[in-house]
């Protein structure tokens, strides 16, 4: 195993010793932070042509998956946009015609976003792209070394939920209650 650069840690917060399994986290945790930021740059790539931001863009595939549940909430749930900046998403996108909001019928107070036939072929037409070549970059890599970092990542999930699902500790702790 190579071992990890630890140069942008703070020496402070790294244990003394480090545990093989602390080496592989933080390796892990790097080589992830470096896909994410690949995967960002590629999609920038697709989404560009079209006029739209990265974050637009989440915003159109959650509104297809959500169908007639596509609030303006729920969408900036999903895609971790704060309310204010959904409304500018949504505002953006139906300038552009990718878009219609319409009152959602259980709640006035909220607004429903729904694809336009434009919205839809463009949506699709990125996410083609996007697939295809995150298909091609994973060509390299054994389907089985594949299924082992599937297994691994809903391991160390699984690990986060058992954490988020824990009340803290101590009452100064810095990790808020579930509530």
């Amino acid at each position: 195993m190579t071992e990890p650069d630890l140069s942008s840690f703070p020496k402070s917060l790294l244990p003394e010793q480090l545990t093989d399994q602390q080496r592989r986290l933080i390796q892990i945790g790097m080589l992830f932070g470096e896909m994410q930021q690949e995967l960002q740059t590629l999609t920038e790539r697709y989404v560009a042509p079209y006029g739209l931001s990265v974050m637009a863009w989440h915003a159109l595939s959650k509104i297809e998956v959500l169908g007639d549940d596509a609030t303006l909430t729920a969408i900036g749930e999903r895609i971790m946009a704060s309310p204010s900046t959904m409304t500018g998403i949504a505002a953006r996108l139906e300038r552009a015609g990718l878009v219609v909001r319409t009152v959602a019928p259980r709640d006035q107070r909220a607004s429903i976003l729904s694809l336009t036939d434009e919205g839809r072929r463009i949506q699709r037409a990125i996410f083609t792209r996007y697939f295809q070549d995150l298909s091609e970059a994973v060509e390299r890599v054994d389907v089985h070394l594949l299924d082992d970092v599937l297994k691994a990542f809903q391991g160390i999930l699984a690990g986060l939920h058992t954490l988020l699902d824990r009340e803290p500790d101590d009452p100064g702790s810095t990790m808020p209650s579930k509530t």
